[in-house]
C-alpha cells in the first residue's frame, strides 16, 4: 500500500491460478468492520492487480482481495492498517 498525492492509498496485490489461461478477476475489500463487509462500488470484478481508495485519517482499516476465474474463487487473508 501506497498513499499518492491525492489522498488516497494504492492497494497492490497478486492472484494466481493453477489453470493456465484463465482470465482473473479481483474484488477488493476495504472497510472498518472486518474486511468481509460488501465492496464499494468499482472495486469488484477488477482485471488490475491494483487499486486505489479515498480513507478517512486515523482510521483503523481492514482489507482482503477476492481471485475468481469465472468457476472458483478464493479469498486472502484479512490485513490491517491504521491511517494517520
Amino acid at each position: 500500500m501506497t498513499r499518492d498525492g491525492d489522498g488516497k492509498v494504492a492497494f497492490t496485490w497478486d492472484g494466481s491460478d493453477p489453470d493456465t489461461g484463465d482470465t482473473l478477476k479481483y474484488t477488493l475489500y476495504v472497510d472498518t468492520t472486518d474486511g468481509k463487509q460488501t465492496p464499494e462500488t468499482g472495486l469488484s470484478n477488477l482485471t488490475a492487480k491494483t487499486a486505489s481508495v479515498a480513507l478517512e485519517a486515523a482510521t483503523t482499516y481492514y482489507w482482503r482481495v477476492k481471485t475468481s476465474d469465472g468457476i472458483n474463487s478464493s479469498y486472502s487473508i484479512v490485513y490491517s492498517f491504521k491511517t494517520q
